[in-house]
């Protein structure tokens, strides 16, 4: 099973090109008539350079709370990812991005970024919570 690696890389240092394709989606949600085409043209960048990029890069903004990466392994289950973001609520998280895929052996992999309160207890409850919902075979906290 090959594994994905994720990482957590500040603005300033991305290449120009990962800067448009947040552009380009943050366009297409903000501007209900704007298409993929339209906002590709508006940002200057090419399709091809977006739908290359586009599932690989994800805005994340810190707010006032500790931000906190999070990698879990799941079963293919349904509803899986909604019960992951629903015990980062109960722990009285807040996600700021989730990102799922699968694997090729059906299982799947989920980054979840959230901001959790300024203390370690609140990011132990965190963890706690994903190792409960039923489907999650591993929590990995990253800070």
């Amino acid at each position: 099973m090959a594994q994905e690696d994720y990482y957590l890389i500040r603005s300033d240092v991305l290449p120009e090109v990962f800067h448009k394709v947040i552009s380009v989606k943050q366009l297409v949600d903000r501007e209900d008539s704007v298409s993929i085409n339209e906002a590709c043209k508006r940002v200057k960048i090419s399709r091809s350079a977006y739908y290359k990029y586009r599932d690989a890069v994800r805005l994340v903004q810190v707010e006032s709370g500790s931000s906190v990466a999070i990698i879990l392994e799941l079963e293919n289950l349904d509803n899986i990812a909604f019960r992951c973001v629903n015990a980062v609520r109960e722990a009285g998280g807040k996600v700021q991005s989730f990102q799922i895929s699968e694997t090729d052996l059906g299982g799947k992999h989920a980054l979840i970024t959230a901001e959790a309160c300024r203390d370690d207890a609140s990011v132990v409850e965190l963890e706690h919570k994903l190792k409960q919902v039923r489907g999650v075979k591993s929590v990995k906290m990253l800070r």
